[in-house]
């Protein structure tokens, strides 16, 4: 291998693994990652409080439907949906 070949080898070389570092800068790095599992962790929490509270109000929703035909049935009054 002649001293030009291996200056264009070099060179070629150089660019390249200047390309590769340009395009590793732009990833996410492991704290980046790790704010968004932390931030997926918080939204899913948040979405079982969520669903814990709607069952809790649809039971309740559902004893006051039953209350209210209850009542309806004790004073013979019919109930149109």
């Amino acid at each position: 291998m002649s001293e030009d070949q291996f200056t264009k080898l070099f060179t070629y070389m150089t660019q390249r693994f200047d390309k590769i570092e340009a395009e590793l800068a732009k990833k996410a790095d492991r704290k980046d990652v790790d704010h968004i599992y932390s931030v997926l962790d918080s939204l899913l929490k948040k979405d079982e409080a969520y669903q814990q509270e709607r069952l809790a109000i649809l039971r309740q929703l559902e004893r006051h439907e039953r209350w209210h035909h209850q009542t309806a049935k004790h004073i013979d009054i019919q109930l149109n949906y």
